[in-house]
């Protein structure tokens, strides 16, 4: 693993190759999804081996405390097809599929952090542009929405209905660049 960004006592990690361990530490954040939105072994398995991802660890000391996962907006577009069919396609974006932090991290410049980290590594690949849907239910859109929005350059709700309807908001995201 690649370290990408610390700060006092808080590590991000790109992973690179993933292990048995990497796997039990991405499935127990996806834990603090609801049921409907976690996903398998398997499908993480996937996420991890898939180079063209970005996978990144929070850790505090040698404890995870927080992951976040961005596929390519266009891959994420066909996926999402049939709940969002207003995303365009963009060859130069990344899509944030998931962030997880444990809940007593979730204030402050932990959570932005990890946001950071994404930006980062987006970043090492030529890209400085996101799309993400922030389910409503938590408040985590209204936050997004608050602390970045002199980058946000599109955003919508939207019910993604192979999620029960799951309400979110969709933003498009610049941060830098054209």
């Amino acid at each position: 693993m690649e370290t990408i960004l610390k700060n006092g006592d808080f590590t991000l990690e790109l992973i690179g190759k993933n292990d048995e361990n990497i796997v039990d530490n991405v499935l127990a954040m996806e834990s603090l999804f609801p049921k409907r939105i976690q996903d398998s072994r398997e499908r993480v398995v996937e996420y991890l081996n898939d180079p063209g991802n970005i996978n990144i660890l929070l850790k505090k000391g040698r404890e995870v405390i927080g992951y976040a996962l961005a596929i390519p907006h266009n891959i994420a577009r066909i996926e999402l097809a049939k709940d969002d069919p207003a995303m365009g396609e963009d060859n130069e974006r990344y899509y944030v599929d998931k962030i997880a932090l444990i809940p007593e991290f979730r204030k402050g410049l932990v959570f932005t952090n990890l946001i950071k980290g994404i930006f980062v590594a987006a970043g090492k690949k030529g890209i400085n542009k996101l799309s993400a849907h922030i389910i409503e239910s938590n408040g985590l859109n209204k936050i997004i929405m608050r602390v970045y929005k002199k980058i946000i350059t599109n955003f919508r709700s939207v019910k993604l209905l192979s999620y029960d309807n799951i309400p979110c908001t969709y933003v498009d995201v610049n941060f830098g660049g054209s």
